[in-house]
């Protein structure tokens, strides 16, 4: 892991250059259409292009600027079929609104090397659902590198719609703050309770990618971001590689009712919960990838909101034709390495010292596994594992089995 961590650190310091921005006089930068990138001094459009004619091969460069972002984004570009790169940008926000915001945006473009963060304590007490660092929405063809977000309410990077967009070479850190950590869920309505929440995608942490498709996410650490490092939600045939997912609050990755997306030499380490959920959707591959010690505590369990579905990877809700094959596990806490849902999961939850789960609101009655309504249906191969010996659920499963 140390090496793995080593060359994804030393992937980022050599990370290549090119980005754009753009700027009002206000500080903020705001671009609606081609027509506004104009060259610095202009009297119309944002007047912050420092060089390019907006081709793929001479994009528009915004570069170079430190932007305070108060309850509009400190970059806001929509509409836009030219090429342009936003490059080294420094982008402090309040946490009240997305530092970047990009709509209908064709590309190719580009954010590279920007620095986004607010003070921690304006993340931590906001619960804003707007506080993002970026946040693409229906755009294509942009490419998201080399940059570092920290300490936000909501996500650190949102892709809504669109499709052929790469998040590559980030660090992605403390983000979506606001959701409550999984001790302090217990109590709270369903409609402030992550468990539930997240199920709709409502949920708050690292990266999201949602309603979209055809995207690349590789070489990223994200680390300590709240209900999961990476969601895909309603997102299909994305590719997920080398990536690191480091003490997410609940799940390191969670698929929701997302199809033939592949994972690929992801490692998740010390979920909460599970390295890795899926729940809904078909076809996905999940390969060469490492659980490690994901599971809860005593503190969750003290809490009393440890659910039924605790495992390394835990597939379940539907789930079909999934790949599962060459991972890694190493007991986690506890669970299975593998579990796989047939209805009657062998939770732990209902005895032991600390009693019944009744904090979680995805439980049956007597805290514990609610039955086959999560049932996951036949998946397509499991084999070629490492898991422990018999470290799965059900265990006629044998997951270690050559391919």
């Amino acid at each position: 892991m140390k090496r793995t961590l080593g060359l994804l650190l030393g992937l980022l310091v050599a990370m290549p250059f090119g980005t754009s921005a753009v700027a009002s006089s206000s500080g903020a930068i705001t671009i609606v259409g081609d027509s506004d990138f104009t060259p610095i001094g202009s009297h119309t459009g944002c007047a912050c292009v420092t060089s390019g004619s907006g081709t793929a091969t001479d994009p528009f460069l915004i570069e170079k600027l430190t932007i305070m972002v108060g309850a509009t984004p400190g970059v806001a570009i929509s509409g836009t079929h030219a090429s342009f790169d936003l490059d080294h940008l420094t982008i402090h926000t309040t946490d009240q609104a997305p530092a970047i915001a990009f709509t209908n945006v064709t590309g190719p473009a580009s954010i590279t090397h920007v620095n986004i963060d607010s003070p921690g304590t304006i993340a931590a007490g906001s619960g804003n659902p707007n506080g993002m660092g970026i946040e693409l929405i229906d755009s294509r063809n942009v490419a998201i590198r080399g940059d570092s977000i920290n300490t936000l309410s909501s996500w650190g990077i949102r892709v809504s719609g669109g499709s052929g967009n790469t998040i590559e070479f980030m660090t992605v850190n403390h983000t979506g703050l606001a959701t409550p950590d999984s001790t302090s869920s217990a109590g709270l309505p369903a409609s402030q309770n992550p468990f539930v929440t997240g199920l709709s995608g409502q949920a708050e942490g690292g990266v999201q990618l949602i309603n979209t498709s055809g995207n690349t996410v590789h070489d990223n650490l994200f680390n300590e971001d709240a209900y999961a490092g990476l969601q895909l939600f309603n997102a299909n045939g994305n590719t997920v590689s080398r990536i690191i997912v480091r003490y997410p609050d609940y799940f390191g990755i969670d698929l929701e009712s997302s199809s033939s997306n592949t994972l690929d030499n992801v490692n998740l380490q010390t979920a909460d919960f599970d390295g890795l959920l899926v729940r809904g959707g078909r076809g996905n591959v999940v390969k060469n990838s490492n659980f490690s010690a994901n599971g809860p505590i005593g503190n969750e369990w003290a809490a009393g909101v440890v659910p039924w579905f605790i495992a390394g990877a835990y597939f379940g809700s539907g789930t079909s034709g999934n790949v599962i094959v060459g991972n890694n596990g190493n007991f986690g806490n506890t669970g299975p390495d593998l579990e796989i849902d047939n209805g009657a999961v062998p939770t732990p939850v209902p005895g032991g010292s600390f009693g019944p789960q009744t904090n979680n609101p995805l439980n049956g009655p007597g805290g514990s596994d609610p039955g086959g309504s999560f049932v996951a249906g036949k998946q397509k191969t499991i084999c070629g594992n490492s898991f422990a010996p018999l470290y799965w659920f059900p265990l006629s499963l044998n997951a270690n089995d050559p391919c």
